[in-house]
């Protein structure tokens, strides 16, 4: 019975009553005429297994469910330890003098931030040594998980292996931030447009009045 469709346990039971049949068989007449051709143990094998297939399904479903939630949940206690870090550097002009910014959020919201000038070279050098100052602080203060923000597609491609081929005047610097991030239990890079780095990109501005003669 589990294997027949609605239609046909209502038709046998119809057949059953008007020609005086046992339920099982006007069942059994009304699934052979359904099987047509094939046999009536190759329907019921073929429906068995589509049974078996529709549980399995359901199964599947059920456990990646379970699986989103626990994932779900692990995140959110991840990123309520978790610091946050954002980053920014400037070259004015490109190459020209380099201003660093960076923000770093403890997991309980208070906030520091970081503005310094840094010497000479182009943007993408800039951007190396502010992710650098960032790990460097947030290593300074304890932070075992570490999620950092940055806008250079070109350093966190360069970092996570996705760049076509790596600047070698920027070897060291990527050299130096790779051991650093190594030194944390848990960490993420994450990019993010220019418009949601702001913090980070005005303090990299502000380095630069830091670095003019009338500050000197």
């Amino acid at each position: 019975m589990s294997l027949a469709f609605h239609r046909e346990k209502v038709s046998a039971r119809r057949l059953a009553v008007q020609q005086g049949f046992s339920l099982v068989e006007a069942l059994e007449q009304v699934l052979q005429a359904s099987a047509g051709v094939q046999t009536l143990d190759a329907l019921l094998t073929q429906r068995r297994n589509a049974q078996l297939l529709r549980e399995e399904q359901r199964l599947a479903h059920r456990r990646a469910s379970v699986a989103r939630f626990h994932e779900a949940r692990n995140s959110q206690l991840a990123d309520s330890s978790a610091w946050q870090g954002w980053f920014d550097g400037s070259a004015v002009p490109n190459p020209g003098q380099l201003g660093l910014g960076i923000v770093l959020r403890d997991p309980a919201g208070c906030s520091m931030h970081f503005s310094q000038p840094a010497g000479y070279g182009d943007s993408t050098l800039a951007e190396y040594r502010a992710l650098i100052l960032l790990l460097e602080q947030a290593l300074l203060a304890k932070a075992a998980y570490m999620v950092v923000h940055g806008d250079s597609q070109v350093v966190i491609q360069d970092l996570l292996g996705s760049a076509p081929i790596g600047r070698l005047d920027c070897g060291n610097h990527r050299l130096r931030a790779q051991y650093l991030m190594s030194q944390f239990a848990v960490i993420s890079l994450i990019w993010i447009p220019r418009a949601k780095n702001c913090v980070a990109d005005m303090l990299a501005r502000d380095a630069f009045v830091q670095n003019s003669p009338a500050n000197v």
